[in-house]
């Protein structure tokens, strides 16, 4: 049977950011720097429904808060994963954080060809634990970008557009469902 490495680790990467979400609705370029690793992929949003693409892998993660779901979709499959949903895993796209403590606007910067709004955010705890930039599109109620004060990751949104189509948050017909892998990302092609 033909194995298949699944690019895991990038989209569950992505993942590892609180999101909360408002009635936004958009798609854009994510750039995602830890370190000097980089990783380039695609965000829709829907209101609570999300969808994250690693540019190097087929795969992609649905996000569904409505459904109480995540999913990976697995295209040269047609199959995906199911997972419960993790609230703590949702993309940072709200202007207004859960672990925001003190909030200071620095000013306005162009990010990506937008005005935006330049705020130190100290955060009062939780995962990050350290506090960072955020430059905020007002038109779109956006963080165009999100940055550690020490330069140590970042999160930057380009080419947004503020429509997307429902079809991009389901599983396409006739994928099946498969069980997470137990071997760290790998899987046997079920056909």
């Amino acid at each position: 049977m033909p194995r298949v490495r699944l690019g895991l680790a990038a989209i569950l990467f992505l993942l590892g950011f609180p999101f909360y979400a408002q009635a936004v609705e958009l798609s854009a370029d994510m750039t995602t720097r830890e370190g000097d690793q980089e990783q380039t992929g695609k965000l829709y949003v829907k209101g609570n429904k999300y969808r994250i693409e690693s540019k190097n892998a087929s795969e992609y993660a649905i996000i569904r808060h409505d459904k109480n779901k995540s999913w990976i979709v697995l295209p040269e499959q047609k199959a995906y994963i199911e997972m419960p949903f993790d609230p703590k895993k949702k993309p940072v796209i709200e202007e207004r954080q859960s672990l925001d403590g003190n909030r200071k606007l620095l000013g306005s910067e162009t990010v990506n060809g937008r005005t935006t709004k330049k705020y130190e955010v100290l955060t009062t705890g939780g995962e990050l634990g350290e506090p960072f930039y955020q430059w905020v599109a007002p038109d779109i109620n956006f963080p165009i970008k999100t940055a550690a004060l020490n330069g140590n990751w970042s999160i930057e949104y380009s080419n947004i557009k503020t429509s997307v189509p429902d079809s991009l948050f389901e599983i396409p017909e006739a994928y099946e469902k498969i069980p997470m892998p137990a071997n760290g990302g790998e899987i046997s092609s079920i056909r």
